[in-house]
């Protein structure tokens, strides 16, 4: 991530890393898709992410598609199986609202058509602002 300029170059200091928010937003928006190109896969019960997933729930209705959905059995909805950036992801994201829908964003750019993929530069915009 120093070369990619998202964290700072602290010289060898050991202190607290400080991630530069826009070079992440932008690393996000325009590097995800391709650096963790994702795919649907089978039809699997799992939890829903990307535009499925609830904080993206008053913004897009998906019609008649079936949702991406991270496999789980324990999962209630039927969908299209995606990988997770990381396998502990939909663990993690059970006990954090933010983070579910940051990863879901991130989904959402990875998996997206334009609309999908403005609405999760919107929802990145939200939830890591770059001022303040």
């Amino acid at each position: 991530m120093l070369h990619a300029n998202v964290l700072p170059n602290d010289r060898g200091q050991r202190r607290a890393k400080l991630v530069r928010r826009s070079a992440l937003r932008n690393f996000l928006v325009h590097g995800l898709p391709y650096a963790f190109a994702a795919r649907t896969k089978e039809m699997t019960r799992g939890i829903p992410t990307a535009w499925a997933a609830p904080a993206f729930s008053n913004e897009i209705t998906s019609g008649d598609q079936l949702p991406p959905v991270w496999p789980d059995p324990q999962g209630r909805v039927q969908g299209l199986a995606v990988s997770p950036l990381y396998s502990s992801s939909p663990r993690a994201a059970e006990k954090d609202a933010k983070l579910y829908a940051l990863l879901a964003a991130a989904d959402s750019l990875r998996l997206g058509r334009a609309r999908e993929r403005a609405a999760a530069e919107k929802k990145i915009d939200e939830l890591l602002p770059i001022h303040g």
